[in-house]
């Protein structure tokens, strides 16, 4: 499905969808922790992998940070290798659910750091990407108040801003 089409979708075209559109098989895995059973699914059904699994337009990117670990994005993203697909840097940087939210906005929403990590190394275009609110990830970690979250990404992350303490300082104004 194209980005922008995703993009512009208002919740009474979401309702109109033709419920195959919406992945069911990856969404339920997902949400019982079987993220190998979701990375198998895709590598059978390649053709879906840009498909919506939520109401929210989530992809399975969008779910592989719930697992609080980086192999089911990893997984997902080895998928497309050797494919005739644009690169990761494209993909993750074009993949948004209805919120304007990429997968790093998503994995500062649920705390994953080592996506977190992996994502930035990986596409560090991605921090300063902002989302349908003005926000970038740094700032939504920032307004999820993650528990344990650090206000100041480690040092090991580069390219992160220079000020994080003024995105946390805006989003506790809300």
């Amino acid at each position: 499905m194209d980005p922008a089409m995703i993009q512009d979708m208002d919740s009474e075209m979401i309702q109109e969808m033709d419920p195959e559109m919406i992945q069911e098989t990856p969404y339920i895995a997902a949400m019982n922790g079987e993220w190998q059973h979701m990375i198998d699914y895709y590598k059978k059904n390649l053709k879906y992998l840009f498909s919506p699994v939520t109401l929210s337009l989530d992809t399975g990117f969008h779910l592989a940070v719930h697992s609080n670990e980086e192999r089911p994005l990893k997984d997902l993203l080895g998928i497309m290798e050797g494919r005739e697909l644009k690169g990761r840097e494209f993909i993750l940087t074009q993949t948004r659910n209805k919120y304007g939210n990429t997968v790093l906005h998503e994995a500062t929403i649920y705390g994953n750091y080592e996506a977190v990590r992996f994502l930035v190394e990986c596409c560090p275009d991605l921090i300063s990407i902002t989302n349908e609110y003005g926000e970038t990830p740094l700032f939504t970690a920032a307004a999820f108040a993650i528990e344990g979250w650090p206000v100041h990404p480690p040092p090991a992350i580069e390219g992160w801003p220079v000020h994080p303490q003024r995105c946390y300082h805006r989003a506790t104004l809300w």
